[in-house]
């Protein structure tokens, strides 16, 4: 008896392919199986500041991974524009020379294509 196993990655889902040859007769039996793996794009983790001046703010989180790229924005209101995207591989952002206002912060991972859900930090004055 022959056994053949092929394994697929197609981005979360992982396909198996199990072919087993049951005589010399070539009858061949087949099964296939799908498993959806549990890999998830999550948030950062305890967004906080750790320091705060005017005009100047930096916040940290908790590294979710190593390899972990993150995608941070703000939104000062009164402004009908966003200010500009910026990203990290580091658990830890730094924004200057910021215009004194009312600000919402936005931080997301990004998972390979896929990009988390967004923690919102919002009210910070500066």
């Amino acid at each position: 008896m022959n056994n053949l196993l092929k394994r697929i990655h197609l981005s979360n889902l992982t396909l198996f392919l199990v072919c087993i040859f049951l005589s010399p007769s070539l009858t061949v039996g087949v099964n296939t199986a799908l498993l959806y793996e549990t890999t998830v794009c999550d948030p950062p983790a305890n967004v906080y500041v750790t320091s705060q001046s005017q005009g100047q703010v930096s916040f940290a989180w908790d590294s979710l991974d190593e390899e972990a790229t993150y995608r941070v924005w703000y939104q000062r209101e009164g402004d009908s524009n966003p200010g500009p995207t910026s990203t990290t591989t580091t658990n830890s952002i730094d924004f200057q020379n910021l215009p004194s206002g009312n600000y919402t912060f936005y931080f997301a991972r990004i998972c390979g294509k896929e990009v988390s859900g967004y923690i919102i930090f919002d009210d910070l004055i500066l």
